[in-house]
């Protein structure tokens, strides 16, 4: 049973090592993101790229049918393909929580007891006690 259980452990390691070092390769952190969190973010970011990769081939069909003469649509009209609704708002939300993951907010969180700072960033006059 203790080779087994060696080889077991042994695996785990291996697979945290794999994840931690995944996670990091991709900018995040593995102590604060989970795999649940990570590996759903990561299928959703596939999915949408297969789409767009999906959207682009439609849209050079499309170019391609336009200047041989045949418009695809038969409306007489260039046509753009559209995305359903619901891929388009999934590509939206993966784009806003990425850009929200980039944005990084500051470290120190410091109080202006005196509104000093503020004197001096709207050009207010700065009035010093005690000098």
């Amino acid at each position: 049973n203790s080779p087994t259980m060696d080889k077991l452990l042994a695996d785990s390691k291996t697979a945290q090592e794999a994840y931690d070092s995944v996670v990091e390769y991709f900018g995040e952190n593995p102590k604060t993101m989970s795999p649940s969190v990570f590996f759903s973010l990561f299928s959703r970011f596939v999915k949408a790229y297969k789409g767009a990769e999906q959207e682009v081939e439609q849209w050079k069909k499309a170019a391609a049918a336009q200047e041989a003469g045949m418009d695809p649509s038969g409306q007489g009209e260039p046509s753009v393909p559209k995305s359903s609704p619901r891929a388009r708002r999934q590509q939206m939300d993966l784009i806003s929580e990425l850009k929200r993951k980039q944005q990084k907010e500051p470290l120190i969180y410091e109080s202006d007891r005196d509104g000093a700072i503020e004197d001096i960033i709207t050009g207010g006059t700065v009035e010093c006690a005690g000098l």
